[in-house]
C-alpha cells in the first residue's frame, strides 16, 4: 500500500461541508480525493506534481479556507473518516504541522 492520504475537512456553521484529501505518491504524482460531508462517493484525480506549481501552496489555499487536517488515513474512501471538535465560538482551529 502507498502513503498515506492526509485529509482535510471544511465545516460550515449550518453543519454543510466537504473534506479534501491528497497523497504524494512519490513517484512524481499527487492524488486528491474530495466529496461533500455525508456523501458515500469520493471524487479522485491523480495529476502529476507540476501540475501543481508547488503542493504546500495548494494545501494552505485550503486552509485560507477554512479546511482543517483532521488526520492521516491510509484511504479515506474506504474507511471510517474521524469525527472532529468543533471550535469555540470565536475560535479558529489550531493548524497541525504538516513536518513529522
Amino acid at each position: 500500500m502507498g502513503p498515506d492520504f492526509r485529509l482535510y475537512r471544511l465545516v460550515r456553521p449550518d453543519g454543510t461541508g466537504k473534506e479534501w484529501a491528497y497523497r504524494d505518491n512519490q513517484d512524481g504524482t499527487v492524488t486528491t480525493r474530495w466529496r461533500k460531508l455525508g456523501a458515500r462517493s469520493v471524487q479522485e484525480s491523480t495529476r502529476k506534481m507540476e501540475r501543481f506549481a508547488r503542493l504546500d501552496a495548494l494545501v494552505r489555499s485550503k486552509e485560507r479556507k477554512g479546511y482543517v487536517l483532521v488526520s492521516r488515513i491510509a484511504s479515506p474512501s474506504l474507511h471510517p473518516i474521524p469525527e472532529t471538535r468543533e471550535p469555540e465560538e470565536g475560535r479558529r482551529p489550531r493548524r497541525q504541522s504538516m513536518k513529522e
